[in-house]
């Protein structure tokens, strides 16, 4: 009867999240024809994708961080006295904001030197865009918090007002015909983000004016955690940054043809990975508790349905992706030529989607049971196939298809190796 119950909240709260993230995908799948439209595949695309990958590389990595380790301190917090909460809150949203400080002035004095030293390909339209674009960074990071701290009382606001960047892009790019409007759009959309969450989380008594100190006596269990939390996130997340240089060494437009395709294929893959996450984290928690054998029979039905799911996705998107990219995209700038170079690549990325499924669900059962070092050695060993995978096959895969392969191949890694430590743990 309990396990019954823990599936039914999974369906609950799952069904609320796909809800609100299906409103997000909409208007950011409406955000990219937009930009389609007005810039089709080009260097300003090409610029703006490459900077963004480099300003939301830390946020995504400080985002995975937060919601692995700051929701289970958050519900033990619970328990104990309100200063206690308080003094945490409080020393945990300056450091927030004081780390977000120094990882703005690191990526745009890192930048800056890679161009003088013409380490890689740049363009003028990505020196102006970061100088802009780097005031993401603390937003994003104060973003991250506020979602976190949302998500551990069961709220859901923080997944729907994720729409607002997208539709300061939309608003921006429909009012302003300037290449601008994608920076700005960006930075609105997400200072509006970052203050809703910080005031209804100020009303419900979660959010605290900083304080500058470091004496709760959670900060140990936190530290440690991150630290190998940390790890895995940094090498998982470096796979996109190899992506983005490597296309960055091809010919003009192979970063807009990357960045569409990617659009189409988050369609997918971020609405599961959200969904799953946000929805099955917390549940896998508890029944691990009481049950690891009965959890260990969930995990394997549930990723291997999705394994299944991910297949059927990937004929579908094989079959029709020049469709889909046309439906999407094709107007305006857009031409058809773009649209065939996007729709090939695309075919190709499809391929991951079964891997990349199977192994969302595989990893937050891992997580769930705490043991980081296992997620921080598949974030290594991923990254390690990445490159390994491009180094043995540049010579006989050529260009955007090169990417393509490699993370298929990622993902087919990281999902067996998450099985065969599911499998073997010992009870």
């Amino acid at each position: 009867m309990k396990f019954s119950l823990e599936i039914k909240d999974i369906l609950k709260a799952s069904s609320v999240i796909f809800l609100f993230i299906f409103l997000v995908k909409i208007f950011g799948a409406f955000k990219e024809i937009v930009i389609a439209y007005k810039f089709g595949v080009g260097p300003v695309v090409d610029a703006f994708s490459f900077v963004f990958a480099i300003v939301q590389w830390p946020i995504t990595i400080f985002t995975s961080i937060m919601t692995a380790v700051l929701i289970p301190i958050i519900h033990k917090i619970a328990r104990e006295t309100t200063s206690e909460k308080e003094l945490f809150y409080k020393e945990v949203f300056a450091l927030t904001i004081l780390f977000s400080i120094f990882i703005l002035i690191v990526i745009y004095f890192t930048f800056h030197f890679l161009i003088h030293y013409n380490v890689f390909q740049h363009s003028l339209f990505q020196i102006v865009f970061l100088k802009y674009l780097i005031f993401y960074i603390p937003l994003g990071f104060l973003i991250a918090l506020f979602s976190v701290i949302t998500m551990a009382n069961q709220k859901h606001i923080n997944t729907l007002l994720e729409l607002c960047p997208s539709l300061g892009v939309i608003l921006l790019l429909g009012c302003f015909d300037t290449y601008m409007s994608l920076v700005y759009g960006i930075l609105v959309g997400s200072f509006i983000q970052a203050s809703v969450l910080g005031v209804f989380l100020y009303f419900k008594k979660e959010l605290f004016l900083p304080q500058i100190s470091c004496t709760s006596p959670y900060w140990k269990l936190f530290f440690t955690a991150s630290g190998i939390v940390l790890l895995g996130q940094f090498f998982m997340s470096g796979i996109t940054l190899i992506d983005q240089y490597f296309a960055a060494t091809l010919a003009s437009g192979s970063l807009s043809i990357l960045s569409y395709s990617d659009k189409i294929l988050g369609l997918f893959l971020s609405l599961a990975t959200i969904v799953i996450g946000r929805s099955i984290l917390p549940i896998f928690s508890k029944i691990h508790v009481h049950n690891t054998d009965i959890l260990k029979l969930l995990v394997l039905k549930i990723s291997s349905g999705l394994f299944l799911v991910g297949i059927i996705l990937s004929v579908f998107i094989s079959l029709y992706a020049t469709d889909i990219v046309k439906i999407i995209f094709e107007r305006g700038a857009f031409t058809f030529m773009d649209v065939m170079k996007v729709a090939s690549f695309l075919k190709l990325s499809s391929y991951q989607i079964p891997f990349f499924l199977s192994s969302i669900v595989l990893s937050y059962s891992i997580i769930s049971q705490r043991r980081y070092w296992v997620i921080a050695w598949s974030g290594f060993f991923a990254f390690c196939c990445k490159l390994f995978f491009i180094v043995i096959f540049m010579n006989h895969i050529s260009g955007l298809e090169l990417l393509a392969y490699s993370t298929t191949f990622v993902y087919c890694f990281t999902s067996i190796y998450c099985l065969g430590a599911i499998i073997i743990k010992k009870n």
